[in-house]
């Protein structure tokens, strides 16, 4: 990966956490197990809870993101929220969402991006989606295998995680 990649990619994640003012979690290229790499900066405390109680398997963010492509507010998502996962988040200050999935031959990437104060407008989920899928192009698998690509990427997922 050069440079120029990189800094793409380090200043588009840079904008993301300007777009997701009460964090957001980045998975890219899903595996069967776990993303490639993941870029998370919701608070400590809802992460930890998170993990804690599970919560992963019951998240209709996951569950539409895996199922589906585009993009969809986490209020659309409400019909398909068995477990309250939503209703937990927003006791964290995840009261509002949006969650983007991309997927192309090479794989899927998901995000979910969190605020506290209204609901994601069309025109910062259209800012999302292009934002996704442009990280989705510039990390597919054949720069992955590069290992200075993996050590960058494993990096800059160090830097923006949230203690």
């Amino acid at each position: 990966m050069v440079l120029d990649e990189r800094g793409k990619i380090a200043d588009i994640l840079l904008d993301l956490d300007d777009l997701g003012p009460s964090g957001f979690a980045v998975a890219l290229y899903l595996g069967h197990a776990s993303p490639a790499f993941l870029f998370k900066t919701y608070a400590s405390r809802w992460s930890d809870e998170y993990s804690r109680r599970g919560l992963m398997t019951d998240d209709p963010t996951i569950r539409w993101g895996l199922a589906n492509t585009g993009s969809t507010r986490w209020s659309d998502l409400a019909a398909i929220d068995h477990a309250g996962v939503l209703d937990q988040a927003d006791r964290y200050g995840l009261s509002f969402g949006a969650t983007i999935s991309v997927q192309t031959d090479q794989g899927r990437s998901l995000a979910s991006f969190a605020r506290a104060d209204r609901e994601y407008t069309d025109a910062e989920i259209a800012t999302l989606t292009g934002a996704m899928t442009e990280l989705h192009a510039l990390t597919n698998p054949v720069m992955l295998r590069d290992s200075t690509t993996q050590r960058a990427l494993t990096e800059m997922s160090i830097r923006m995680t949230r203690r």
